[in-house]
C-alpha cells in the first residue's frame, strides 16, 4: 500500500502481515465505542503507522470521520463526502483509484495528495464506511497495493462488525444485568413493608425505627451507581436489613458475620448477599420454632472469593432443592437466588454463581463463589 505495499520481498510481506493483524485487532477495541470520530481517528492512525502511509482517512456515508497525515490541515474531520469516486465505493462496495489531483477533488492550491485508493468496510452485507489511503509522491499504486487494501479493508470491516456485536451483547447483558436488579429491590420492599405492618400495632416506636432503618437503606440503594461495590459496602446493606429483620423478630434472629479485613476491598455485584441473608431469614430461621442463626463468611480460594450464608434454620426438601435456583419455583426464596444467580452468570460466566447445600430439619448454606478481582468490574 502505499510504500510498505508497493514490491515487497516475502519477508518484509510477512512482517507488513503481521503489523496488520495487530493492527486490526487494536481496531476492534477502538470501535468498541462505535464508528466515532475518535475511533476513527485512533484506526487511521494505526493503519498510517502499519503501512507507512502517507496520508489515511475514514469515510462514513456522509461524512469524513478521520483524517491523519500529509494534508491534515486542511482535510478536516466533519466535512462532506463530495467526491464522486468515494460515494461510488459507498454505494456498490467497489474499491476505486484515484490517479490524479483532480479526481482526488481537493481544491487546497497547496494541497500535497497526488493519488487515492479507496477501499470499502463491509458489516453485515452494508458499506458503512471507507477507507481512504493516499500518495504524495506522484505516483500511481501499484496492483498488488490495491489488493492489499482491498483486505485491510475486509479485516477492519469484520474487525467492526465483531466490535458492534460484542458492544450489543455488552448492552443487552446491562439491561438484563439492571433488570434483575430491579426485581430484586421490589422483593426487599416487600418483605420489609411487610415487617413494619407486622409490629406497627403492638409497637409503634419499634415500627418507627424500622421505617427510618429502612428510608437509609433505600437512600443508599438509590444513590449506587453501577453494578458493582466492594464487600465492604456490601455488608452494609446485609447489616441495614438484619437490623430491621432483628426489630420484627426480635430474639429469635441471632446473626454472626466473619469476614477478613484484606476482602473488605473486594469488588461483588450490589445486592449480591442481601437476598440470600434475606431468604436466610424469611425462609430459614422465621419458620423455625425457638432462636435461629444466620451466619455470613468469606474467605478467600487462590483468585476466587467465596462467599458463604448459612441458617440453621428448616433447611429445603429434597425436591425442591433440586430446583431452588429456577425461575418461577414457588414463591419467596425461588425469587432471590435465580435473581442472584442469574446476575452473578451474566457477569463472570456459568464456572461462577451459587452452591445450595440444604438438610431439612437442619438448616441450609448458600455458597457465591466469583473472582476475587475482575477487570469488568467498574
Amino acid at each position: 500500500m502505499p510504500k510498505a505495499m508497493d514490491g515487497l520481498h516475502r519477508a518484509v510481506l510477512v512482517s507488513t502481515v503481521q503489523r496488520l493483524v495487530q493492527t486490526s485487532r487494536r481496531a476492534r477495541d477502538a470501535f468498541r465505542r462505535g464508528l466515532t470520530h475518535e475511533a476513527a481517528a485512533e484506526v487511521a492512525r494505526m493503519l498510517r503507522d502499519a503501512l507507512e502511509a502517507d496520508a489515511v482517512a475514514l469515510v462514513g456515508r456522509a461524512q469524513v470521520l478521520a483524517f491523519v497525515g500529509a494534508g491534515e490541515d486542511h482535510h478536516q474531520p466533519g466535512q462532506p463526502v463530495t467526491t464522486e469516486f468515494t460515494k461510488r465505493v459507498l454505494r456498490t462496495g467497489q474499491v476505486q483509484v484515484a490517479t490524479a489531483r483532480e479526481e482526488i477533488g481537493c481544491p487546497h492550491p497547496a494541497c500535497p495528495l497526488t493519488a487515492a485508493l479507496v477501499v470499502p468496510m463491509r458489516v453485515r452485507g452494508m458499506v458503512p464506511a471507507a477507507i481512504k489511503f493516499y500518495r504524495t509522491d506522484g505516483r500511481p499504486f501499484a496492483p498488488d497495493a490495491v489488493e492489499g487494501a482491498a483486505l485491510v479493508g475486509d479485516l477492519l470491516g469484520a474487525q467492526l462488525e465483531i466490535a458492534l456485536l460484542e458492544a450489543e451483547v455488552d448492552r443487552l447483558t446491562r439491561e438484563e444485568l439492571r433488570a434483575l436488579r430491579a426485581e430484586i429491590s421490589p422483593h426487599f420492599v416487600f418483605n420489609t413493608l411487610h415487617s413494619v405492618a407486622a409490629v406497627v400495632g403492638r409497637d409503634p416506636d419499634r415500627a418507627r425505627r424500622l421505617l427510618t432503618d429502612f428510608a437509609e437503606f433505600l437512600r443508599h440503594a438509590l444513590r449506587a451507581h453501577g453494578e458493582f461495590c466492594t464487600l465492604e459496602e456490601e455488608l452494609w446493606y446485609v447489616d441495614q436489613y438484619l437490623a430491621i429483620e432483628r426489630a420484627r423478630l426480635g430474639s429469635r434472629l441471632q446473626a454472626t458475620v466473619e469476614v477478613p479485613q484484606d476482602l473488605l476491598d473486594c469488588l461483588v455485584p450490589v445486592l449480591t448477599l442481601q437476598p440470600l441473608v434475606e431468604n436466610a431469614v424469611v425462609h430459614g430461621v422465621e419458620p423455625k420454632t425457638g432462636v435461629g442463626t444466620v451466619r455470613v463468611r468469606a474467605h478467600a480460594q487462590g483468585d476466587a472469593l467465596l462467599l458463604v450464608v448459612e441458617d440453621d434454620g428448616v433447611g429445603i426438601p429434597k425436591p425442591r432443592l433440586d430446583v431452588v435456583t429456577q425461575r418461577g419455583v414457588g414463591s419467596g426464596l425461588g425469587v432471590g437466588l435465580f435473581n442472584v444467580q442469574r446476575r452473578l452468570q451474566a457477569i463472570y460466566g456459568e464456572s461462577c454463581g451459587l452452591r445450595v447445600e440444604s438438610e431439612e430439619g437442619k438448616g441450609t448454606r448458600v455458597t457465591v463463589r466469583v473472582p476475587r478481582r475482575f477487570e469488568g468490574a467498574v
